[in-house]
């Protein structure tokens, strides 16, 4: 049988398989078919670390995402970059203490995300510092109320003092 698309190679189906693979990589660039395949990634890194199943569907992972605008706007850049890996959307997990839950994610940039897996949102300074310190740090050790690190002292004199600080 030969392919419906190019009409040249043999298809099991109706399309070959390399028609079926360009068709397929089309589909992630749109805004859904990228949600649709950040939930299957999740799900099977979900299964793969042994979690408990996330709280929410795939209809609703894609309602919560396909209207936000940080969401709208990392694709949008990804798109522009003509879907450079380094601009595409990745679902990230705020603590990642916890699994993938519907009020645990947000969308990043990629780079964002794996530059998270090595740091903490304290470091990055991603995270309000309200979220992890709720009297805005007072009393905090080691933290001023900006939520910026305090204790420049613990720095070696040697050592560069990186920019978040």
């Amino acid at each position: 049988m030969k392919c419906r698309k190019c009409g040249k190679r043999k298809a099991k189906g109706v399309d070959c398989k390399f028609c079926h693979r360009e068709r397929a990589a089309k589909a992630v660039h749109h805004l859904e078919g990228c949600l649709r395949h950040r939930f299957r990634l999740l799900m099977n890194r979900t299964r793969g670390r042994h979690w408990p199943p996330p709280d929410f569907t795939l209809d609703q992972f894609l309602a919560r995402f396909l209207r936000d605008p940080d969401y709208l706007r990392i694709h949008a850049r990804w798109t522009a970059s003509g879907f450079k890996k380094s601009e595409s959307p990745s679902v990230d997990r705020i603590d990642p203490r916890v699994p993938y839950l519907l009020e645990n994610i947000r969308i990043v940039p990629w780079p964002d995300n794996h530059a998270k897996g090595a740091t903490t949102d304290r470091e990055l300074g991603t995270v309000d510092p309200a979220q992890w310190c709720p009297d805005n740090c007072s009393g905090y050790a080691g933290v001023s109320p900006a939520g910026v690190p305090d204790n420049l002292d613990v720095i070696p004199e040697n050592e560069e003092i990186p920019d978040w600080l």
